[in-house]
This record gives C-alpha cells, sequence and structure tokens, in this order.
C-alpha cells in the first residue's frame, strides 16, 4: 500500500533542472538566469509555430540572410525573441545569430560576461510539410573558452536527435561547391558537437575535433562530421586512405 496518488509524478521539467543545478553550483546565478531566458525564448518560439496558420505566419519574409537562405516569416520572429530574452537577461554581452550579418553588442547597462551564439530556427523551409524543427544554441565565457553547451530529413535538430537515439554517423563534409563546409561553426556546428562528445561520441571536420576549432568569423562554416566512434573513425579511415593514394 502506499499514501501516494495515482496522479502524483515526480516529472523532472528542464525549467527546474537547470534551477536546481545552478543553486548546486553555488555560482553568481548568471548563467542559470541565461538559460531560463533562452527556455522562455523558446517555449514562445514553439507557441508561435503552432499557432501560424491562425496567426499568418506562414511563408517567406521578402529577404535572404547572411547565410544565403530564404528568410520565413517565423525566423524573423523567432530570432526577435531569442534576442529580447537574452538581452533582458542581464548576462551577455554579444550574440550572434544565423539571421543577423553582424554580431549584436548587448547595451551597457544591461551587459553580462556570456556570449551566445544560436539558430533561431533550424529547419524552418520545411515547417509547411510539417517535419521537425528547433532551435539551436551555444554559450561561450567572454574569453572565448569551450561552450558549455538540436540531415536525414533536411533538419540538424532532427537528424542529430535521430544519431543519437539510433547511432550511426551524421555527414555534412567539404565539397567542390562548399570548400568549407555549409554549416556554421559557432551556432550549429560546436552545441551538436557538444552534446555528440557528453554522449560518447566523436565530432570532426575531417581534420580535427570541431570543438578545437579557433572560430576566424562569427558565421564561419566547417565541414562536420559526427556519430559513434566507430562509425566515425571509418570514415576518417576511408578519407585517409583515399588521400594517400591519390
Amino acid at each position: 500500500m502506499t499514501d501516494r496518488s495515482p496522479f502524483e509524478t515526480d516529472m523532472l521539467t528542464l525549467t527546474r533542472y537547470v534551477m536546481e543545478k545552478g543553486r548546486q553550483a553555488k555560482g553568481t546565478g548568471e548563467l542559470t538566469q541565461l538559460l531560463n531566458s533562452m527556455l522562455t525564448a523558446i517555449k514562445a518560439i514553439s507557441s508561435a509555430v503552432r499557432k501560424a496558420g491562425l496567426a499568418h505566419l506562414y511563408g517567406i519574409a521578402g529577404s535572404v540572410n547572411v547565410t544565403g537562405d530564404e528568410v520565413k516569416k517565423l525566423d524573423v520572429l523567432s530570432n526577435a525573441l531569442v534576442i529580447n530574452m537574452l538581452q533582458s537577461s542581464y548576462s551577455t554581452c554579444v550574440l550572434v545569430s544565423e539571421e543577423n550579418k553582424d554580431a549584436i553588442i548587448t547595451a551597457k547597462e544591461k551587459r553580462g560576461k556570456y556570449v551566445v551564439c544560436f539558430d533561431p530556427l533550424d529547419g524552418s523551409s520545411n515547417i509547411d510539410c510539417l517535419a521537425s524543427i528547433g532551435t539551436i544554441f551555444a554559450i561561450y565565457r567572454k574569453d572565448g573558452s569551450a561552450p558549455y553547451g538540436a540531415r536525414y530529413v533536411g533538419s540538424m535538430v532532427a537528424d542529430v536527435h535521430r544519431t543519437l537515439v539510433y547511432g550511426g554517423i551524421f555527414l555534412y563534409p567539404a565539397n567542390q561547391k562548399s570548400p568549407k563546409g555549409k554549416l556554421r561553426l559557432l551556432y550549429e556546428c560546436n552545441p551538436v558537437a557538444y552534446i555528440i562528445e557528453q554522449a560518447g561520441g566523436l565530432a570532426t571536420t575531417g581534420t580535427q575535433p570541431v570543438l578545437d576549432v579557433k572560430p576566424e568569423a562569427i558565421h564561419q562554416r566547417v565541414p562536420l562530421i559526427l556519430g559513434s566512434p566507430e562509425d566515425v573513425q571509418e570514415y576518417l579511415t576511408c578519407v585517409q586512405k583515399n588521400q594517400a593514394g591519390s
């Protein structure tokens, strides 16, 4: 017998997890504040996506972003939500978004110690066909240390999640059309590389670990190969043999 109600659950929400870890760390609380602000923005984006049809938010906004992709109306809204929430968190100093050509500097009176790089709505081109979408972000200290820190489908969030769940390998290497790769280092490759490595996998550019790449530009592109260690190592072995024979 138990006195516990069958309707009671011990669900650990992401917000609760962030608060508990922040309390255990016994720091300034600035990172906890930043993460909670990011979570609020993501929840608002999720709500906007669900109501997009009623609010006439589907379709193209009529412009192209810095990486050459057509900007959707939901991209514009999502970008504004993330920027506004992060700048109001008093924990950021610089923001780098896929949607903005230049880095965004937080006003001095609201400035904190973290740099946040993000793709506000990855996979937005797939919204009309109901494919998976999501927000990707990475957090760096102001001094540039590693992040704390998501295409079978054509959406990195969906494909990397699939690789995490089922194993295998995700490949977006360099080619003749994109000799430096297509995916952006700061807000696409680094966040997922960190997650993959924490799960025991590997993430490489083909020549070095992704997290070892020193950024040279805020929208810098790099090749990306990630997945289970055995599959990634097999890919690297094949590349090395091919290079040796050429």
